[in-house]
């Protein structure tokens, strides 16, 4: 049965309101991820700053809510930023030493030429009595 033009021009109304109801959707999405990620970067730069002052607790939360946005934009020594407000910033049961042992091997594995993570690796194993790790370790860097 063939539409008539009234039925055509509402039916064209509907579509038009549909395809401006979801234009507006995509954009109020794309405005909000963009927020989000200056809040990310806004963060990063908040976390680092504290991370200079030896407010490991700070640099935590801002270099974490970075990593999260961006993990895939992580360098070695952001990693190690992190890893290192993680190492001074307690949980309890220790949970924080073994966090930053395990981020330090995942950077002295990332990046071989990174000394400081290998060396607080090794530092930290040490403490731990994980010595034959701290061994390996060691002859690693040298």
């Amino acid at each position: 049965m063939p539409l008539n033009a009234r039925s055509r021009r509402r039916l064209m109304i509907v579509g038009g309101v549909v395809v401006m109801i979801g234009a507006g959707l995509g954009g109020a999405y794309v405005l909000a991820e963009r927020a989000q990620d200056r809040k990310a970067r806004a963060a990063l730069e908040r976390g680092l700053a504290a991370f200079e002052q030896q407010d490991y607790e700070m640099s935590l939360d801002g270099v974490g809510r970075f990593l999260q946005r961006f993990g895939d934009e992580s360098t070695s020594e952001l990693l190690y930023k992190y890893a290192i407000s993680r190492l001074h910033t307690e949980v309890p049961n220790g949970r924080h030493v073994i966090e930053a042992v395990n981020l330090l091997q995942r950077i002295a594995d990332r990046d071989i030429t990174h000394v400081a993570a290998r060396t607080d690796l090794m530092d930290v194993r040490l403490t731990l009595g994980q010595n034959l790790e701290a061994l390996s370790m060691a002859e690693a860097v040298l």
